[in-house]
């Protein structure tokens, strides 16, 4: 491997490290935002932001699909997902 295809590859590597990093810190965030926040918050939220979302599009796909899902989520215990979260974060 010449100098310039090591260089490279080490960059790649600490580029994907922070990455990594990243999603972790993104997990962990949202272990604690379960743990810290009540489901029925959450629930709202996600149907308040389906709805402006639906507002500027009626036809967005993923917006229509929060919609229909949101009430759906079991956060009344959410332990598992919290403990998952934070210990894969």
């Amino acid at each position: 491997m010449t100098p310039t295809e090591s260089r490279w590859a080490h960059l790649s590597y600490l580029f994907s490290l922070l990455f990594k990093a990243m999603i972790g810190a993104a997990q962990l965030a949202g272990g604690l935002g379960l743990l810290l926040i009540p489901g029925a918050q959450i629930k709202t939220y996600l149907a308040t932001l389906a709805a402006v979302e639906l507002v500027k599009d009626p036809d967005e796909t993923l917006a229509l699909w929060l919609q229909h899902s949101a009430p759906e989520v079991p956060l009344g215990h959410p332990w598992f997902y919290v403990i998952y979260l934070v210990l894969h974060g």
